[in-house]
């Protein structure tokens, strides 16, 4: 409609922005006549409802102003302990443990994870043929059988660095260790009951 982008559609009688009236705030402190620049909060319930004062007025209301004025001590204790959570509500601490805490949505609660493993073990109901290769894997990497997957990567990869080729000049002892251990981690991962 408008070719300009802030078209006015009336013309104002004062050319810059100083030169609009406003309102002029006075000094509300008692017989003052000078003017009021600077805010000051009226109550500690309300404070963005502000008096307006002249620069001397208003270091005198801020030194004679107390913010806890009427509390008592647990009022005041309170008040500045919500000020470290911006007076949000927050979960109440668990008094049981030092670094404990209430996990009300069971987010930390252990349980079953495929992608860490946590919690998984080695499913030991099998045929003997798959059991008897499940125990010579283990005994390779040195495990039990209750141990975690965790336990297992683990094991694997020192072992891996412990016997790679190019750790040890390439040794045809070395090389076939490194292939019975990665036969048995394979067998472990396989034999992991996810």
């Amino acid at each position: 409609m408008f070719k300009k982008k802030y078209h006015r559609l009336y013309t104002s009688p004062w050319k810059n922005e100083e030169d609009y009236p406003s309102l002029t705030k006075y000094c509300e402190w008692p017989n003052c006549n000078s003017k009021g620049s600077y805010p000051a909060p009226r109550t500690r319930d309300n404070l963005r409802n502000f008096k307006w004062f002249c620069l001397d007025h208003v270091k005198s209301y801020n030194k004679s102003w107390d913010y806890f004025k009427g509390q008592s001590r647990n009022e005041i204790e309170e008040e500045i302990a919500d000020d470290a959570t911006w007076h949000r509500p927050t979960w109440h601490k668990n008094n049981k443990k030092f670094n404990s805490f209430s996990d009300t949505f069971k987010v930390f609660e252990e349980k079953e994870d495929s992608y860490t493993g946590k919690n998984k073990k080695i499913n030991i109901n099998l045929e003997k043929e798959d059991l008897y290769k499940l125990n010579n894997a283990l005994k390779i990497f040195g495990l039990c059988e209750s141990t975690h997957i965790n336990e297992i990567k683990k094991t694997y990869k020192s072992l891996v660095k412990k016997f790679h080729p190019d750790k040890n000049q390439g040794k045809k002892s070395y090389i076939e260790k490194l292939i019975e251990v990665n036969n048995a981690y394979s067998i472990l991962v396989e034999h992991f009951d996810y």
